[in-house]
């Protein structure tokens, strides 16, 4: 287990445990999104505060730049885009062997629970992980909803849906945040909880809440996209978002670095 406890170590920082993970991969479903129409420009003044990023293997082909200083994880499942019918229909579009050619920390796969498509979403999860095995390449499963925005405020449905995930075979749950009973969401999951960063917030001083609130409830750190690169300041936001995430700061103590 040497190798999958130092790929692991390289997406949650030693001291705190804890992850601040960039979210890169939402142009394989969206395309070229404001904010990271240039992957590596949107980076540069990002990096000194990111733990790890997850990716594309078409970005981490055709764009990124590793300096070996943070994890990457990259996604093994696509397939589907705002275009088609369904986003959660998400296929498996790679291999375990690829993503460690491209320098892969970490894979991560989409499941869609209570959709039509959660068995062939559920089942390709966990054959992934049992290939992962074999390298001891850490899963991270994420929990998908697509357009039934109605899943990311349900405590039950991601109370499930992260111990599914975890029971299938992932090493880390990437999942949404609730205001309320998500520390059942937390107890419930014996791996790792990430929160997704969501949809684009009314104000940036809703995202320091919900991070700080997530951190408070026992979520391991955060996947953050839109909420961070689409920011009006993005660096000021990640550094905002580290100091509660591994320095143990308050919204009040951090909400400076927004202004």
């Amino acid at each position: 287990m040497t190798g999958k406890m130092n790929r692991m170590a390289r997406i949650f920082k030693n001291d705190t445990g804890k992850s601040l993970l960039v979210a890169l991969d939402h142009g394989m479903a969206l395309g070229p999104m404001r904010g990271i129409e240039d992957i590596n420009e949107t980076m540069e003044g990002l990096l000194p505060w990111t733990d790890c990023v997850m990716m594309t293997k078409g970005m981490l082909q055709h764009c990124y730049r590793p300096d070996g200083k943070r994890g990457i994880i990259m996604r093994l499942s696509g397939g589907a885009t705002i275009a088609g019918e369904d986003l959660r229909n998400e296929q498996i579009i790679s291999t375990p062997e690829e993503a460690l050619y491209m320098g892969a920390d970490a894979v991560a796969v989409g499941v869609s629970i209570g959709s039509p498509f959660e068995a062939a979403t559920l089942t390709g999860m966990a054959i992934k992980a049992a290939e992962c095995r074999k390298w001891n390449l850490p899963v991270l499963g994420i929990v998908t909803v697509g357009k039934d925005k109605e899943k990311r405020f349900d405590p039950d449905f991601l109370r499930l849906s992260a111990r599914v995930l975890a029971e299938h075979g992932a090493d880390i749950v990437k999942t949404y945040y609730t205001h309320e009973r998500f520390e059942e969401v937390v107890k419930g999951c014996p791996a790792p909880i990430l929160i997704a960063g969501g949809p684009k917030c009314e104000t940036e001083l809703d995202v320091l809440e919900m991070v700080y609130g997530a951190i408070h409830s026992g979520a391991a750190g955060i996947a953050m996209g839109r909420n961070l690169w689409q920011s009006s300041n993005p660096i000021g936001m990640i550094q905002a978002v580290y100091n509660i995430i591994h320095e143990n700061a308050t919204v009040e103590q951090v909400k400076s670095f927004i202004l």
